[in-house]
């Protein structure tokens, strides 16, 4: 299975690109023949806007769920938790 050929992805930039089909093949072409495709500045901000990437270590991980359960919050929170441990060491 080719993991970066993916139904979710083609989905994601169909969307962010205004449902524009005709740019959403074109970069699935690209991808498909080259492995790669490139965005334009356009559909790149609005992916910018809509995601957030950051990263923690593995006892921030384990401390946030640990506290989670602990406290007995809903097990929906992980993610927000986390992402909160991350603004706070940048």
């Amino acid at each position: 299975m080719d993991i970066l050929i993916s139904s979710n992805l083609e989905r994601f930039l169909y969307l962010v690109t205004g449902k524009d089909s005709e740019k959403v093949n074109g970069y699935m072409k690209d991808l498909s023949t080259s492995g790669t495709f490139t965005i334009d500045a356009e559909t790149k901000a609005k992916i910018d806007e809509l995601i957030i990437a950051g990263s923690c270590d593995d006892e921030t991980t384990s401390e946030t769920i640990k506290t989670i359960f602990l406290k007995k919050t809903s097990t929906s929170l992980i993610h927000i938790l986390l992402l909160a441990s991350m603004s706070q060491k940048t």
